[in-house]
Formats: structure tokens, sequence, C-alpha cells
């Protein structure tokens, strides 16, 4: 094994983070790490002229890296401050790893700076024949409470980084303004169970999430349940990951209330996995680490 390691960059309180590095401690493989939060953070400095990126005055040498954006410490403070902390060195340590190829990472044919783009990957899917439940993105109120009168829905913003909530009926003296200042996300509203489905390299992980809410990042007593992907929901997956270039990502899906199937809802390129790794005995960490060492060997 050669002696370089693999570089674990995001912030100090992120659960994910956390279980990455655990991991590789408990199993010997060589890390450094590039963590962020109110503790105190690293010396760096990026010598463009030479592109070599110094970490405590030390140049810094991996052959892989996992990042992940820090949303942490903002949602704690909900302080601007904090998010441009966090924007800062997550574009810095982006842009020194899309400027160095030879660094593996996850997802590295993604644009990460741009993200995933929820109508592209909606109509992608349809077009690979993958069920997505009736959507609109509009500002059109009227429109939206005219369908509220004959079922339910739910709404979020189409960038994403909020919850999912459902849209209640207004009475027409109610509505503030016909047309809202930006359009929004507007879907049926689906029904339990929901399936997560992780794509890491060429394997898929499935999870039934089962909560009594809407969104269950708001549910405290949230169950996961580690299952087999169907061979057919796997094929889907990883056809449509492939056409957005991702090789780690986590689909959504939730029932349809008419028919009973699984519709999808989205597709993230850095999506939360610390309870779904606990959940199946630290197989997703594994997979992920596997993926990142293959060029150390």
């Amino acid at each position: 094994m050669s002696n370089k390691s693999i570089l674990i960059c995001g912030g100090e309180k992120d659960f994910n983070i956390i279980r990455l590095i655990k991991y590789c401690v408990n199993h010997d493989i060589s890390i450094k790490t590039i963590l962020t939060g109110k503790s105190g953070n690293p010396l760096l400095n990026y010598d463009f002229q030479n592109n070599l990126l110094y970490l405590d005055d030390q140049v810094l040498n991996v052959n892989s890296a996992f990042i992940r954006f820090d949303v942490f410490e903002y949602l704690e403070t909900n302080l601007t401050q904090d998010y441009q902390i966090a924007s800062s060195w997550y574009t810095t340590i982006e842009g020194w790893l899309q400027a160095n190829p030879d660094i593996k990472t996850l997802n590295s044919n993604f644009s990460k700076t741009i993200g995933v783009n929820k109508i592209k990957t909606l109509m992608i899917a349809k077009q690979l024949g993958i069920k997505i439940p009736e959507t609109y993105a509009t500002n059109d109120m009227l429109m939206v409470n005219k369908i509220l009168e004959e079922r339910a829905l739910i709404h979020k913003p189409i960038e994403g980084g909020s919850h999912t909530e459902e849209l209640e009926l207004r009475k027409p003296e109610e509505i503030q303004t016909a047309v809202a200042a930006y359009p929004f996300f507007v879907q049926e509203k689906l029904e339990q169970p929901e399936f997560r489905v992780f794509r890491i390299a060429d394997q898929c992980f499935g999870f039934w999430v089962i909560s009594e809410q809407l969104d269950y990042r708001v549910d405290n007593n949230t169950m996961l349940k580690y299952d087999l992907v169907p061979e057919k929901l796997a094929k889907q997956v990883i056809e449509l990951t492939d056409a957005l270039a991702l090789n780690f990502s986590a689909l959504d899906f939730k029932t349809c209330p008419q028919t009973g199937e699984l519709l999808l809802l989205e597709a993230n390129s850095s999506p939360m996995f610390g309870a779904f790794d606990q959940a199946c005995d630290g197989e997703l960490v594994k997979a992920i680490i596997n993926c990142l060492t293959l060029c150390l060997s």
C-alpha cells in the first residue's frame, strides 16, 4: 500500500462524516481530515502557482477524497455567517479536487457546485419508465387551490433545502396573491411506506422509512428497516443515476395512494447516510470506503 491517504472533509458535528472516520480508524485505513466548526478550523493554504494544498503547513497528499457541505452549524445557529463559512470551505476543497482529477472522488463526473436539478431528474426518470407523482413547478396559486379541491397536495422548494409540507385549501378571499414571487414544487400527497435506495458504485441498498410524519426528517421516532432492492428497481436506479453522472446517490420513493406503487420523489447527490448506516450494521460506510480505497491498493 502507498503512503497516501483518503481525505475526509466536512463539519465536525456531521454524524455522517464521524461514521466514516470511525470506520477508517477501526480498520487501520490512513486518512487525512479537514473538520470545521466551533472547536477550531485547520490552517489551509492552496498555492495556485504550484497546485499544492497545504494543511497545517504540510502538503496534502491523498489518493481519494470524500467531502460534504456542512449544514449542521448553520441549522443550529441560523446565522448567515455560519452558512458562508461552510460554503467557503466546501468551495475551496471542491475546487482543489476539480483541479486535481487524479484524486478519486465519488460522483467525479458530476458538477456538485450546480447540484441535482429536481426538474431534470424527474423528466429523465419519466423517459426511463420510472413512475413519478403528479407534479407541477408553478407559482399559480389559483390553479393550486383548484387542484386542492379534488386531492391533497404537498409543496417544497425547487432547489431543495427545506422540509416537505402539506398545502391547505383556502377560500378565494384568503389568497393574498394569484401569482407567487417564484415557482415551487407541488406534488400529489403520497402515503407510507417510503423506500430509500442508496447507490454506491455498482451496489444498491434499500431501506423502508417508517414514520407518522409527512417528512420523516422532523420525526424523532422514525424507524429504518434494511431490505433488499427489487431487481427491476435496482436497474432503474442505476440507469437514472448513470444519466445524472452519479455513482453515489440516494433516491426516495413513496407509495401512490391509488395504485400502491412506489413513485420517485427525488435523487440526492450528497445524501445523509449515518442513520441508515447504523440500520444496516455499517454496510453503507463499508461500501463508500471500499470504493475510495480501490486506488490505494
